[in-house]
């Protein structure tokens, strides 16, 4: 089991957990998902500046502290989206490296703890990819986690994130307008 990574604080009436150092540099954003395999424990992952995302288990009835469960690496640039599928323990990361990529939380041993591997990278935007999420219909349970749509420059993407490759996208900036690229922020 790995080290508590939080710690409980009491302020006033208020409860807090003051997570010490998820991320080295800022955290961009956070998803949750319950955890089906185990009723007791629920799953959030967060990114960050620092090129990864982090995994982490919360008990239900709040009996223990968060608990670190794994580090997402592979990213050369800052991971900045989170999306879950509904496929239990399948979520996906954008980042302005240019890639989505595609986790899955695997199985758990008692040799790997949870082991979180990279299932897919989805390659070849033309810039940043700071939008993701699961295109996922509840009435075709074995297509969830397949298809997954991605935003980089002024395109959206659709992804077969089993197949690795482009489905669909919106037409080019060139092809829309006069300026030939996307302003500066």
């Amino acid at each position: 089991r790995a080290p508590p990574i939080a710690e409980a604080a009491a302020v006033g009436r208020c409860h807090r957990s003051a997570v010490r150092r998820a991320h080295f540099g800022r955290t961009f954003d956070c998803a949750f998902a319950p955890w089906e395999e185990d009723a007791s424990v629920d799953v959030f992952v967060t990114c960050g500046e620092d090129e990864t995302a982090r995994v982490y288990a919360i008990d239900r009835d709040g009996s223990r502290e968060v608990e670190a469960r794994g580090v997402c690496r592979g990213h050369s640039g800052e991971v900045v989206r989170i999306a879950f599928s509904r496929r239990v323990g399948v979520f996906a990361t954008a980042s302005a490296d240019g890639r989505c990529k595609v986790w899955d939380l695997g199985v758990a041993s008692e040799e790997n703890g949870r082991a979180v591997r990279e299932v897919a990278s989805l390659e070849g935007h033309p810039g940043e990819v700071y939008g993701c999420c699961f295109l996922e219909d509840a009435s075709k349970p074995e297509e969830w986690g397949r298809y997954i749509a991605t935003c980089s420059e002024t395109e959206i993407w659709k992804w077969d994130a089993r197949e690795k490759v482009v489905v669909d996208k919106t037409p080019t900036r060139n092809s829309l307008c006069t300026s030939p690229s996307t302003p500066e922020r």
